[in-house]
């Protein structure tokens, strides 16, 4: 076992047998997959007791719904979902009784028909499941009346387990905002944790939709995001992987999305993009960028879950990894040697671009500190180059996309400032961006993490034409869950399941913190406070 060379502060490191769910008030999962609504939105039309579906109420009156009549109701968080009885799901900006502006196209979404002939229960098909969603309305668009006496939510994310509230990780501090983020980031990859027989949100039409895709196998797959893609996609992995692990520590979904990527790989050894549907042997997107993240996804899975025999079957794969690890030194001093711009300590993207307006990227310049490219001198400048282009009140940018923030490259640049010896840094990015902006901001759900965002507050993401089409639950923002664990707190493995292991905490201005995960060994936990 490690330790570092000096401790500043009590800590207590143990290996024991879970004990019973820890910090349990900041889990935001039901405790039930039966959800039923606790807020009346809107009513539009002459309804009799539009608040009796309601979880405190629950008349069993039940709504009177007249002619051309609707109400539409606010489920507090953002939920995945089965239908019972008809819904249509939006954003409260675009809410409205007949259509939804959540589509991943430029069209509006049509309602999901309900026929009621007789009295019964109505429930919908699993493949009209709609992923993340806060608003549902309900409209009875005939003549005459209809009375609706119950309506409940199937929470279909996260198949794979029981009790979702069965958190093995925690962490507490004495900071509420880092508290918050940590498991608002747990709970978003609980969203984007499905049954593989419903993915893929692209392509699908806007009248009579349905997800129906089959993007892995197994009982759950970790997809991008709850809403879409829906598809497995090995970046979003990298950064929603590891906060998995610190907090539910459900594995299998990483595991069955990794399968689905080898699955895909190229006679000439290249690995996809994305997974399927939207790759596919007659289509082959490649990225370098995200060919290395299927490689970190496999490393990690193997770090966190100690599967040897799951390693070994894919060893055979890697048959020019010796060439490039003999290579690494070279890139590495080449990288320093071509790409640095001492004029603003960050490295320029290219060596063909590199004059005073050229791109100097947050995510390469991150990795540069987390892949060790560069010594402690020049890591310490990057820190402090990149927090010196924040835009407050709403966060990091990413040069590299145009006018946007976002959550996935700034999740690396949290681990670049922790690791540059910048906690505090790290930590009041995590609480003006994540918190103050990504949980509060009325427009956002309070529970779960958006895609990205523009520079300037809008809810406009550069690649994308239709702004909602920006997932509001998307994995590849929940860095800062491992982070805190790893770096704040310093709590790290160096081996298989921790049969090594590293503390090295990095408070910075935090006067405690405390937090723990599992592995099969049992739970490591670390508490530190300061006077």
């Amino acid at each position: 076992m490690k330790l570092p060379s000096s401790i500043f502060c009590g800590v207590a490191i143990f290996v024991y047998p879970i004990a019973a769910t820890k910090y349990n008030e900041y889990i935001l999962a039901p405790t039930h997959r039966a959800v039923t609504p606790p807020i009346l939105n809107a009513v539009y039309g002459p309804v009799e007791n539009p608040d009796a579906l309601l979880t405190d109420v629950h008349n069993s009156n039940g709504v009177v719904f007249g002619p051309n009549s609707s109400i539409t109701l606010n489920f507090g968080s953002r939920f995945r979902h089965q239908h019972r009885w008809y819904s249509r799901l939006q954003s409260q900006w675009g809410i409205c009784p007949y259509q939804c502006d959540s589509a991943s196209s430029a069209l509006y979404d049509s309602p999901l028909w309900f026929k009621v002939p007789t009295k019964g229960q109505y429930t919908a098909e699993k493949k009209r499941q709609r992923g993340g969603f806060r608003y549902m309305s309900i409209w009875h668009n005939g003549t005459g009346s209809v009375t609706v006496r119950d309506l409940h939510v199937n929470f279909t994310a996260s198949p794979e387990v029981e009790d979702l509230r069965d958190y093995p990780g925690y962490i507490n501090s004495d900071s509420e905002k880092l508290n918050r983020v940590w498991y608002a980031g747990a709970y978003t990859n609980q969203l984007c944790s499905m049954d593989p027989a419903y993915g893929n949100a692209l392509g699908i039409p806007s009248t009579d939709w349905y997800y129906n895709a089959t993007v892995g196998h197994g009982t759950s797959v970790l997809i991008d995001g709850a809403k879409r893609d829906r598809l497995v996609w090995p970046g979003d992995i990298a950064i929603s992987g590891p906060s998995i692990f610190v907090s539910t520590n459900s594995l299998d979904g990483i595991r069955n999305g990794i399968d689905s990527l080898f699955a895909l790989q190229a006679p000439d050894g290249r690995l996809p993009w994305a997974g399927t549907p939207f790759t596919s042997q007659d289509n082959f997107p490649f990225s370098f960028t995200y060919h290395l993240y299927t490689l970190l996804d496999l490393y990690y899975y193997h770090l966190y879950s100690g599967d040897l025999a799951y390693l070994q079957s894919y060893w055979s794969q890697y048959n020019v990894v010796e060439m490039w690890t003999i290579a690494m030194d070279g890139i590495k001093n080449a990288i320093n040697e071509h790409l640095w711009d001492s004029t603003q300590n960050l490295f320029f993207d290219n060596d063909i671009n590199k004059t005073k307006s050229s791109l100097r990227p947050q995510d390469g310049n991150s990795w540069a500190v987390i892949a060790g490219v560069v010594d402690r001198e020049r890591a310490k400048y990057i820190s402090t180059s990149l927090a010196g282009r924040w835009v407050r009140p709403y966060g990091a940018p990413a040069p590299e996309a145009g006018a946007t923030i976002s959550p996935f490259a700034s999740g690396f640049e949290v681990q670049a400032h922790f690791l540059s010896g910048n906690p505090e840094r790290a930590m009041e990015l995590i609480e003006f961006m994540w918190a103050d902006f990504m949980l509060d901001d009325p427009r956002l759900t309070n529970s779960s993490f958006i895609e990205g965002y523009s520079t300037n507050g809008d809810l406009h993401y550069a690649p994308y034409d239709n702004d909602a089409r920006v997932s509001h639950a998307h994995g590849w923002a929940t860095g800062p869950t491992s982070a805190l664990t790893f770096f704040a707190a310093g709590l790290q493995l160096t081996s298989a399941v921790g049969k090594t292991w590293l503390v090295q905490p990095g408070l910075g201005s935090l006067r405690r913190v405390t937090a723990g995960f599992e592995t099969s060994m049992g739970e490591f936990s670390a508490s530190w406070s300061k006077d």
